[in-house]
């Protein structure tokens, strides 16, 4: 049986799994983007930022999901589907034309 965990230590353990299966996709992504178009350091600081903040919001999603839940094991599934369709929502829904192109 496990011991109670205090929420921040939940909410980091959450978060950090979600980073650890995100982050090498992200650097490939990122090493395309630097290879196909010319980025200053103040756009790529601008978009780990972006980046930063996308996943805060989806680990505090996810956590806010996950306490909803009175069974530990209904939360992983639910929760992991809910945020990372949350999260790339916006992607889809953002028309071309409101992208800079500069």
């Amino acid at each position: 049986m496990a011991s109670p965990i205090r929420s921040f230590t939940y909410v980091a353990g959450l978060a950090s799994s979600e980073l650890a299966f995100t982050l090498p996709p992200l650097v490939v992504l990122f090493t395309i983007l630097l290879t196909v178009l010319p980025v200053t350091p103040v756009q790529m600081l601008f978009r780990l930022f972006v980046i930063f903040l996308t996943w805060i919001t989806a680990t505090s999603l996810g956590f806010m999901v996950s306490s909803f839940f009175g069974q530990f094991m209904e939360i992983w599934p639910i929760a992991d589907i809910l945020f990372n369709k949350i999260s790339s929502r916006p992607l889809y829904s953002t028309p071309l034309q409101s992208f800079p192109l500069t």
